[in-house]
């Protein structure tokens, strides 16, 4: 069995909880866990259950960001404290410092990227914590990225229900690539014009 049907079947697992009982419990636990080690985001669940629960859909995506961003936060320890001498054993001592520099100078933007897009999020809480990214920065990046992330999800289905189900399905990768792409491009620009000020 390929990894993708191993991946495809533990969606089907994950998303088969969405009648459940412990509906909003596998959900805190899925998002929780896809900020560390899980490879299962919590998007498609997310959306499942705030269509079974239209009234109550920005509250279980406001869940959903809290629970991704304390897993994200374990990660980062995680990466921290047993991270460095596992990577030190496979990377260079110059090589770390010369990537520690680029997350010194950009990291906020790019866990906030990570942390919004479809990109794994969990590769950079633990890559955050391993070149000791200030936590400080780290959270603020991740409640920004991951509360845009899912709270606009849940904002989405609150306000046009049912009709955006079919097509977030189908397009959430591209919808939140643009939305990184223009989120970026903001970015650079307002770096470019800090930078031109001083």
């Amino acid at each position: 069995m390929d990894i993708l049907n191993i991946i495809s079947r533990m969606s089907e697992w994950v998303l088969s909880f969405g009648d459940s009982p412990w509906a909003i419990l596998i959900l805190i636990l899925n998002a929780f866990s896809e900020s560390i080690f899980f490879p299962i985001p919590p998007d498609a669940l997310l959306i499942l259950i705030s269509l079974k629960n239209i009234e109550l859909a920005i509250l279980i995506s406001i869940i959903t960001a809290i629970s991704s961003i304390l897993g994200g936060i374990v990660g980062y320890y995680i990466g921290n404290k047993l991270g460095r001498n596992l990577v030190s054993k496979i990377i260079s001592a110059n090589h770390i410092i010369k990537a520690e520099n680029l997350f010194s100078k950009f990291g906020f933007w790019i866990i906030i990227t990570a942390a919004f897009t479809p990109i794994p999020y969990k590769v950079f809480t633990l890559t955050a914590g391993v070149l000791n990214l200030d936590l400080k920065k780290f959270i603020i990046a991740s409640i920004i990225g991951r509360s845009l992330r899912f709270i606009l999800i849940g904002i989405m289905i609150s306000v046009l229900g049912e009709r955006i189900s079919s097509y977030t399905n189908s397009n959430f990768d591209l919808i939140t690539i643009i939305a990184a792409i223009f989120f970026l491009s903001l970015t650079l620009i307002i770096l470019v014009i800090k930078y031109k000020i001083k």
